[in-house]
């Protein structure tokens, strides 16, 4: 396979867009948040809660029925 190139192509960072990522990560570190989201095509610092509201909906359209488990002693 000598003298063919790799499908994959290597691509390199500028300094620009590596000053940029490391802005971009020293706020999330000083957000210093428990959970972070990818929304927009960024990554943002979002409350442990963030979430809570749109399980509790999803769960609440689980149908269920309740039913007699036997006992035991």
């Amino acid at each position: 396979m000598e003298g063919k190139t790799d499908k994959i192509s290597q691509k390199y960072l500028t300094e620009e867009t590596i000053t940029e990522y490391a802005k971009r990560w020293g706020k999330l570190l000083n957000e210093n948040t428990s959970m972070r989201i990818w929304h927009a095509n960024d990554v943002k610092s979002v409350n442990i809660d963030y979430f809570d509201q749109r399980i509790i909906s999803l769960v609440s359209r689980i149908p269920f029925r309740l039913v007699n488990l036997p006992q035991t002693y």
